[in-house]
């Protein structure tokens, strides 16, 4: 295998004639190689860039990728050396980022990104203070920008659940779950499973079957319609005494339209449906 990268090697640089006019069609293959899981090839290309064009303003992506696929082929020292270099470098975050459309991403946040990456490598490790440090500079120095509902809401979500998980390996378990609560039901914007599973993990180690199934259960009769308005009904419901906002229509809704039309929306009844057909009522029953 050495045998072969180092021939690619020399062939990118023997090919290599007309300086930075090169470096796009470089930056192609690598990504090519990148997509058909040649991760060996495309790290080498990467690499080379890296090492060759110190002035294109390209090298920031090289250098980012380089560490994304030492963390993907496990050579977790290796991704986190270059992470943290990276993050002491004066690149900029502002960078058009991937995509095309209202869901690209507009910036590239490549420091948004290794931060993010340290901190999931470092509770991996079981190293919770180290992740707590890089989620907060993730959070706050190198903040997520987007224009999108939903990847901001699908952001929010994440570092929920990455603060979460942080905090109960310092054994702050209530800290932990509370950190889900606003998390566990679908609004209608991002995934939310990511939370309900968290949480449920932490629920169940903290309370036996029989005391989830209680208040899980019990809950429905502390449903509290707070707007009955007809076109945006609003209401809360309590668990281990939090009181939560119930989204006014259940995931799927499409798929129960018939099982609804029977109900009365904004009715007790009708969030009592919500709130049955939701998922963490359903993770935390099972």
């Amino acid at each position: 295998m050495i045998r072969i990268l180092l021939f690619i090697f020399l062939v990118i640089l023997f090919h290599q004639t007309k300086g930075q006019d090169k470096i796009e069609d470089l930056f192609q293959r690598a990504e090519e190689h990148f997509e058909k899981e040649e991760l060996d090839s495309a790290l080498l290309l990467y690499h080379f860039i890296s090492e060759n064009f110190k002035e294109h303003p390209s090298v920031p992506e090289a250098i980012y990728n380089k560490a994304y696929i030492f963390n993907r082929i496990d050579e977790k020292e290796k991704a986190k050396k270059i992470f943290i270099q990276f993050l002491k470098s004066d690149f900029s975050e502002k960078h058009s980022g991937p995509g095309e459309g209202i869901m690209s991403e507009p910036f590239s946040l490549f420091k948004h990104r290794a931060a993010n990456h340290l901190a999931e490598i470092y509770l991996d490790e079981k190293r919770f203070r180290r992740a707590l440090k890089y989620t907060k500079l993730a959070e706050f120095k190198y903040p997520y920008i987007h224009f999108c509902g939903n990847e901001i809401e699908a952001n929010e979500i994440y570092f929920a659940v990455l603060y979460s998980r942080c905090y109960d390996g310092l054994g702050k378990k209530d800290k932990a779950i509370s950190l889900l609560w606003d998390h566990i039901f679908y609004y209608g914007l991002a995934s939310n499973t990511i939370a309900v599973e968290q949480i449920a993990t932490l629920l169940k180690d903290q309370f036996s079957k029989m005391e989830l199934e209680m208040e899980i259960i019990g809950a429905i009769q502390k449903i509290e319609i707070t707007s009955d308005n007809s076109q945006i009904a609003e209401a809360t419901i309590e668990i281990f005494g939090e009181k939560i906002e119930l989204p006014d229509y259940p995931p799927l809704w499409r798929e129960n339209f018939e099982m609804m039309k029977q109900l009365k929306y904004g009715s007790k009844e009708w969030f009592e449906y919500v709130y049955k057909s939701s998922l963490f009522y359903e993770i935390i029953l099972k």
